[in-house]
């Protein structure tokens, strides 16, 4: 995984972006708070969608697994909604199964940054989260907002992961 922060990297000096403000929706939280620690000078602001970044903070990791993902629940959509939206679920379905299987993601992002690092950071941060995201629950996310010296942390009622 910590090729997309240097990917990020890449992306931006190619660009020739002197700030930016960036927005990380689940995996690409990863690569935006790696990227924000490596680089603070260069970030304006940053959004959290849906993710704290899965970096090396073992506390984290620990109350991670206090959270479990239902047996049989698609994993990017809220609770209610394979039942209230059949259509949109079987278009959700159709268009997940073009993806490639995906790595498994337990564990820091390699490369990434440190819990202190991150509560160094001194970029607004907007923390967002659906009440219903069953990949990273809105505990986690709260949790690293509350750890983050300028953020602000919001949940969308309903909302699943995606």
């Amino acid at each position: 995984m910590g090729f997309l922060i240097s990917d990020l990297e890449g992306l931006i000096e190619h660009l020739k972006l002197a700030k930016v403000a960036l927005v990380g929706q689940s995996m690409g939280g990863r690569a935006m708070l790696g990227y924000a620690a490596r680089h603070p000078d260069r970030i304006a602001a940053v959004v959290m969608a849906d993710n704290w970044g899965s970096f090396d903070w073992p506390e984290q990791v620990e109350r991670a697994k206090g959270f479990t993902i239902p047996e049989g629940h698609p994993r990017g959509v809220a609770r209610g909604f394979p039942q209230a939206e059949p259509a949109l679920m079987h278009l959700w379905r159709q268009i997940s199964a073009l993806n490639p299987p995906r790595p498994k993601l337990e564990g820091p992002t390699p490369g990434g940054p440190s819990l202190e690092q991150v509560r160094n950071l001194q970029l607004p941060c907007l923390c967002l989260v659906g009440t219903d995201d069953v990949i990273f629950p809105p505990p986690l996310v709260k949790a690293f907002a509350d750890a983050l010296p300028n953020a602000e942390y919001v949940e969308v009622e309903g909302a699943g992961h995606s």
